[in-house]
């Protein structure tokens, strides 16, 4: 996701932040993904170390960052799959699988506590904001098919219809080791984004051909989170990059940071998720 146009409605800012939240009580717990193995140990150092890193480096890109504070039993509260943010006002996500739902509390906690309006979905699956994907003020790419339901996007733009006239583009994943929207689809700029093809759904794959000029990666780049990454004006930070992919980026105007998340993949998610956009 690119950082600046999306929840402030005001293009790129210089001054945007990110949600972040510490690894304290991370570790894979449960099976919810193809990617989650609980006999896969995931090391609290190295895990802390390469948090850390990222911490550091959405630092040097200029972007502030909050923090949200770890609690104990909620070991995924380290991705932030807060909910959905316009401006002052703040949808929780309603989390699919029963070991994440109590996030939904403290993370309306937070923005409530920060002076954001809370709204809540009163139904329907929705998983924040690694299936809504910002291109410009008002376009957002929703992904639904094994997390969110598209029908929580109909129910958003209402809830949301007295401060903003949004326009939702559905895009039906197909895959799922790609179970939200930001694990197989990255909007680089207004115009450009990174895709793993055949993590979507045909129609849907076409209508992105037609709207954008897609930098499509191959299955290999894919299982390495290379779509997972977070993108601050021309910089971007990846938890993969390979040597095709990095000249295509580099010849476009952007930097790449390479930090590797290695331990949050265990849990299937990357640079990404572990920021979101505020």
């Amino acid at each position: 996701m690119f950082i600046g146009q999306s929840q402030s409605g005001d293009g790129v800012n210089a001054q945007s932040a990110v949600l972040m939240c510490p690894p304290d009580y991370f570790t894979v717990a449960y099976e919810i993904n193809p990617w989650m193995h609980t006999e896969n140990l995931v090391s609290s150092q190295l895990a802390k170390a390469q948090w850390q890193t990222l911490y550091q480096t959405v630092l040097t890109t200029g972007c502030e960052v909050k923090l949200l504070t770890p609690q104990p039993g909620l070991p995924d509260l380290v991705f932030i799959d807060a909910g959905f943010l316009w401006q002052n006002v703040f949808v929780p996500s309603n989390f699919r699988f029963p070991e994440r739902q109590p996030e939904a509390a403290v993370f309306a906690e937070w923005f409530a506590k920060q002076g954001y309006e809370v709204r809540w979905l009163e139904r329907f699956y929705f998983e924040g904001h690694g299936d809504t994907l910002w291109l410009t003020d008002k376009i957002v790419y929703c992904g639904y098919g094994f997390r969110s339901q598209p029908e929580a996007y109909t129910a958003i733009q209402k809830l949301l219809a007295d401060v903003v006239d949004l326009e939702l583009r559905l895009v039906e994943l197909i895959d799922p080791r790609f179970y939200h929207l930001d694990t197989c689809f990255c909007p680089l700029d207004e115009h450009t984004a990174l895709v793993f093809p055949q993590a979507i759904e045909s129609s849907a794959l076409a209508r992105l051909r037609q709207e954008l000029e897609l930098i499509e990666v191959t299955p290999e780049e894919a299982e390495q989170f290379i779509c997972n990454s977070l993108v601050v004006g021309k910089q971007i930070i990846m938890p993969f990059v390979s040597e095709r992919v990095r000249k295509i980026l580099e010849n476009k105007g952007f930097s790449v940071h390479q930090v590797s998340v290695s331990e949050f993949m265990k849990s299937g998610g990357a640079c990404k998720c572990l920021c979101m956009p505020i």
